[in-house]
């Protein structure tokens, strides 16, 4: 009967360290589980960052040759006797594509908000050059 207790106690203590054992496996599961999504998320947001900080750069980039495309027509029809009426419509387009390059730089807007806009901005560039009989100027800039 003595013999009883010993396993009695074996016993208690591989129950006690299956519980541990059980115990530490879910603690594991659960860290394992948290530090996969903690992973995840980090991964996810840069790559957003990355993609967003892309398009940024490329929005400004293509206002930025638009607005020295408007710049050097100004420049331009400055010698010009006519075309009075253009040349204020042209800086007015300058100002906006400053405003809409400062707005995608300083993340004050979208950037489809800005995009839609330049595509507004480009079409009154064509108007003007089609004024003016300077329509073939456009070609250069087909790809922006």
């Amino acid at each position: 009967m003595a013999d009883d207790g010993i396993f009695d106690e074996q016993a208690d203590d591989r129950k006690l360290a299956d519980k541990e054992f059980t115990r530490n496996e879910e603690a594991s599961a659960t860290e394992g589980t948290r530090e996969g999504l903690t992973d995840g998320k980090d991964k996810a947001l840069q790559q957003g960052f990355d993609s967003g900080f892309k398009q940024g750069f490329q929005l400004v980039e293509n206002i930025s040759i638009w607005r020295g495309f408007v710049q050097g027509l100004s420049t331009s029809i400055k010698k010009l006797d006519s075309g009075q009426e253009e040349k204020i419509q042209l800086y007015a387009l300058y100002g906006k594509l400053l405003e809409f390059e400062q707005k995608a730089i300083n993340s004050e807007a979208p950037l489809e908000e800005i995009r839609g806009s330049m595509e507004e901005v480009k079409k009154d560039i064509a108007r003007v050059l089609h004024t003016l009989g300077m329509a073939h100027l456009l070609d250069t800039m087909t790809d922006l």
